[in-house]
């Protein structure tokens, strides 16, 4: 299932987004992450942690498809990093032992 053309309202866009399975969304966003204007990509790479996270937690796998999703938009795995790092907490992260 693709999404349309990606929406001028971000928020629209997220909430569509929430009806989606992880790889859907991964699908989705490589197929629309050409149209996202650079001034976009790192809003849109916020709304997916917070999805990610919705359940208070990032587990090691929403991590991983967090940098994968980064990638797809061309956000440096540096910035990436720094993008997460400033919307979470230690407590926020869990890994999956």
């Amino acid at each position: 299932m693709g999404l349309p053309e990606l929406p001028q309202n971000m928020d629209h866009f997220v909430d569509m987004l929430r009806h989606f399975s992880g790889t859907e969304v991964t699908s989705s966003l490589a197929e629309i992450a050409p149209q996202v204007h650079a001034d976009d990509k790192e809003e849109l790479l916020t709304a997916c942690v917070q999805m990610m996270g919705c359940d208070d937690y990032l587990a090691d796998e929403e991590i991983t498809n967090y940098f994968i999703i980064a990638n797809i938009l061309g956000i440096d795995e540096g910035k990436a990093l720094s993008l997460l790092a400033s919307l979470t907490t230690e407590d926020e992260v869990i890994v999956d032992e």
